[in-house]
């Protein structure tokens, strides 16, 4: 009817029980205010034995253990040589040729090149001992032949040679513990352990056979020289192996004038190989 107002329908909605609180079954009552826990029990511990000390007089020598280390039948493993600091050679050092003559050291040593050292011949009795006869005493010693070709030994007996003579020249005092067939075959077979049997490879080995970048920071030394008129043509060497490189105007300056010389180390990197694949 006009006049009158539109009522709104009542709801039916009907609010739902309360809800029974839910109950955890393995949840502990709640602790009233005053609860303090009961002591644990204390349980009396006997001190721990010490083992018995054993005064040693300072003035003894200790024995080292032997080593526990177990040695196959074709294990060809040797001790490591000894290393001596710098700092501990420092006052045996010499630095010219009539100190190092005085001391005894044989002039066939003082006058060795890594040039020269390629056809060495050590003087044995009656005859001769070169890197033929150095690798048939590699081979009785335990070397595989087919591991030590002659191309291997030559390379390696060169540089074994001049390092010998080289120390040799600047420690005189014991310079026989160095230059000596024995001082030499043992370099030789520490070089075949380390190369054959234990998988290392030097700087230039790695970079020759494409496993490294020739890029790579360096020391090398210089072994060779060589002053043409029209190219100065260098040969460094990690110790191990060699090449022959070619120089730039800085380094060719150098060694004109004598600042770089044979013997004298030089730090490289980003050097680039011709010839060679890059590792």
């Amino acid at each position: 009817l006009p006049g009158l107002k539109r009522q709104a329908p009542r709801s039916t909605f009907t609010p739902p029980a309360k809800r029974p609180s839910i109950v955890q079954p393995f949840r502990s009552p709640a602790k009233p205010a005053d609860y303090s826990p009961a002591p644990l029990p204390v349980r009396s511990r006997p001190p721990p034995k010490l083992p018995p000390v054993t005064v040693r007089n300072s003035a003894a020598k200790i024995q080292p253990e032997p080593s526990k280390k177990s040695h196959s039948a074709d294990s060809l493993r040797r001790d490591k040589p000894e290393c001596r600091s710098l700092r501990s050679v420092a006052d045996q050092i010499v630095t010219t040729v009539q100190e190092a003559t005085a001391l005894g050291v044989p002039q066939e040593a003082i006058a060795i090149t890594a040039k020269t050292a390629r056809e060495f011949r050590f003087a044995v009795g009656t005859g001769h001992w070169g890197w033929q006869e150095a690798r048939q005493t590699l081979i009785v010693r335990g070397c595989v032949p087919g591991a030590i070709p002659d191309a291997w030994v030559h390379n390696h007996f060169r540089w074994c040679v001049w390092n010998a003579a080289s120390y040799a020249r600047r420690l005189p005092a014991t310079w026989s513990s160095f230059w000596s067939v024995e001082a030499v075959v043992d370099r030789l077979w520490r070089r075949y352990e380390r190369e054959h049997l234990l998988g290392q490879r030097s700087a230039l080995k790695r970079i020759l056979e494409a496993d490294s970048a020739a890029q790579q920071p360096m020391i090398l030394v210089v072994s060779e020289v060589d002053c043409a008129r029209d190219a100065v043509r260098m040969e460094v060497t990690d110790g191990w192996y060699a090449v022959t490189t070619s120089v730039d105007t800085v380094l060719e300056r150098a060694l004109r004038k004598g600042k770089l010389r044979v013997g004298d180390k030089i730090a490289c990197i980003g050097a680039r190989i011709n010839g060679v694949g890059e590792g």
